[in-house]
Formats: structure tokens, sequence, C-alpha cells
């Protein structure tokens, strides 16, 4: 199995609460505990409970590569003790904007940032994920992390996406880009999925058309 359908306690946006790479799957407390053996299955790491600022919203707060995770200046001491424990390499980024996973869209090669951080904020991003950077919108946007999710096979990106936007992303980031949505029309699509190279989870109001694209896009359907 690479894909199920879930709703942490009624709320359908399961990428609010946990984010994962292809080394660790890091989830918010209130993921119930019932759901951590399907997570393993479709993700292939195991489970870790983790908060960040004292709240399950993972998805918000962290983002990162296969090099780096990113850690708000807002994560509490014992936190980082987690993370120190996980042996999971991460930086402090020093910003008020604090939800890094919003803000940010990343993967091995690139990263886009909001235009609203700082030169010494995308600086030490950068450094931190060993990618090249650029800050700007996408879809008229700041929060350039919360309209896209990307796997090594694709990205889905919100439906009011520009070809200049899509073609941004394809090009620097070497990917293929498709618009979609989640939970039965959103375009926030990060909200609504967890993923990585083995599977995802996706909001359980989710349309089946929603899942079959976003399945394709991902590259699972060629598996």
């Amino acid at each position: 199995m690479h894909v199920t359908k879930a709703s942490i306690h009624g709320n359908p946006n399961v990428g609010l609460y946990g984010f994962c790479t292809e080394k660790y799957v890091l989830v918010g407390p209130e993921v119930p505990k019932d759901m951590h053996k399907t997570y393993e299955e479709i993700f292939q790491k195991p489970v870790k409970v983790l908060t960040i600022a004292g709240t399950s919203l993972l998805g918000v707060f962290l983002n990162g590569n296969k090099k780096c995770l990113l850690v708000p200046n807002i994560a509490y001491d014992y936190e980082l003790e987690a993370l120190d424990k996980l042996e999971i390499e991460y930086q402090v980024i020093e910003s008020r904007l604090t939800c890094l996973g919003n803000n940010i869209l990343t993967n091995d090669k690139y990263a886009l940032l909001s235009p609203e951080y700082k030169e010494e904020d995308e600086k030490s991003i950068g450094e931190a994920l060993g990618v090249p950077t650029k800050r700007r919108k996408l879809v008229d946007v700041n929060t350039v992390g919360s309209i896209a999710i990307m796997n090594d096979k694709g990205c889905l990106i919100h439906h009011e996406a520009s070809k200049q936007d899509i073609d941004l992303i394809s090009t620097n980031f070497a990917i293929s880009v498709e618009h979609g949505s989640v939970n039965m029309g959103n375009p926030y699509v990060k909200s609504g999925i967890l993923l990585n190279d083995h599977g995802f989870v996706m909001g359980d109001t989710s349309g089946g058309p929603e899942i079959v694209h976003a399945d394709r896009v991902f590259g699972f359907l060629e598996q």
C-alpha cells in the first residue's frame, strides 16, 4: 500500500500534522497512535512523535530536504533535544516568518522562499539546505510552500498557478508540475497531503479523481 485517506480527529488537513522525508517521519501527538502503523507502511520509515512550539502542527512549522531539517526559532529547547536524540540534522532559522512549511518550497535541488524573508534569512536557509534559492511569489501569494507539494517524481500545485509559475518550478526543481487540489477542491494542496517518495496520505474528504490525479503526478501509477 502506498496511499490512503485519513483525517486527524475529523480534520482532513493531514498535511498540517506531520513532516516526512526519505529519512524520517515526524508526526504531532494529535495523530492517533493507531495511524502510526499505516504511516510506517506507506512511508517505509518508523514514525516519531514530536511537537514544535508545543503544537502538533509540524507541517506548518517544519521544512527541509534530505540534507537538513529547518526548524523555527520558536521551537522549545526540549524539542531540539528530541531532534538531537533522533539524530536528525537540523538548523534553527532565526526569522519572524516561523511557519517554514508554509513559506518555503524546497527539494534537494532548489528552494523558493516567501518574498517576505530578508536577505540574511535567504542566505541561512540556502546554506542549510545546500541549494540555490530565490525569493518570489507563486499564484500571487507569499506563502509559496502552502500551494504546492512535491516528491522526487512530481509536483502538485494550486490550480491558478500560471505557466510562468509552472515553468519556474519545473526548470529549477527539475521536476514535472501539474495543477491539482485536495479535499474536494482546496487549492492549498500542502495542507491536505503528507508525502515522500514511497507514498502519500491524503485528506479523507478528497474525491476519487483528486486522489488518482495525485497518484499519477507523484509517479506512483508508473510503478
